[in-house]
């Protein structure tokens, strides 16, 4: 059997972006994972805008910032995304612009079958 994730909800909303004055539009994508066995929490890099960067407590990764100057999300130990609790996100309200943007669905590394 191929599991599918579920579209529970797509809505516009305006995130902060450079600065928390400055507002971009983004699509948001609520997702139900629940029983997914890809886990995009491990698998791929959460990138972090300017703001989310310098302006909020994120943490990021710095190794990777020194590298490619890329900022991104911190795994934790356990090679999650070092705000997922094990059984989803510990930062819900105040996840990443691209953690609302990010739809597997929309996503062509991801295979369902």
């Amino acid at each position: 059997m191929v599991f599918i994730p579920k579209v529970i909800e797509i809505k516009e909303t305006q995130r902060p972006c450079f600065s928390k004055d400055e507002l971009v539009t983004i699509r948001e994508v609520v997702m139900d994972c629940s029983g997914c066995p890809i886990n995009c929490c491990q698998k791929f890099k959460v990138p972090l805008s300017p703001y989310e960067m310098y302006e909020t407590p994120l943490k990021h990764d710095e190794k990777e910032l020194s590298h490619t100057g890329l900022a991104v999300i911190a795994k934790g130990p356990d090679g999650n995304c070092a705000y997922h609790t094990g059984t989803g996100c510990g930062i819900w309200e105040t996840r990443p612009n691209s953690c609302r943007q990010y739809s597997c669905l929309d996503d062509c590394r991801v295979k369902f079958n």
